[in-house]
């Protein structure tokens, strides 16, 4: 766990940090700086602030409340939801290997919180034994 303080620098200088590779990376795969509107341009703007800064911070600031494993469950099941929702908003289809993994996310999610409530169940029993 990072002192108070800290961990707000190394964030800021993860986030330049992979700007500055996406960039590079992004004109070596490409002709150069395509031309973006204005529209497209605050799209982007959102999507990097709003949709990803916002969030990392967010998570990591919940796991001082939170155990570890609650926020990694958590956001392991966000793409399962994503693809719910744009298959309810934006009727895109999923393919099998979609599904597929769907089911593998929620299915690990499932027996994780089981196992966890059954280890806790049975030392509840021993201990109302003893």
């Amino acid at each position: 766990m990072c002192k108070k303080g800290r961990c707000g620098h190394y964030c800021t200088l993860s986030v330049y940090g992979s700007m500055v590779a996406s960039l590079v990376a992004f004109m070596f795969t490409n002709d150069g700086i395509p031309e973006i509107s204005v529209n497209s341009g605050f799209s982007l703007l959102y999507l990097g602030l709003i949709g990803t800064l916002v969030c990392y911070f967010i998570t990591v600031w919940v796991q001082q409340y939170v155990p570890a494993i609650k926020v990694s469950l958590i956001l392991a099941t966000e793409p399962v939801f994503a693809a719910l929702c744009s298959f309810i908003f934006i009727n895109e289809t999923l393919n099998p290997q979609e599904l597929l993994g769907a089911t593998l996310i929620l299915s690990g999610v499932i027996i994780h919180n089981w196992v966890k409530h059954r280890i806790k169940r049975k030392a509840a029993r021993l201990a109302h034994r003893n």
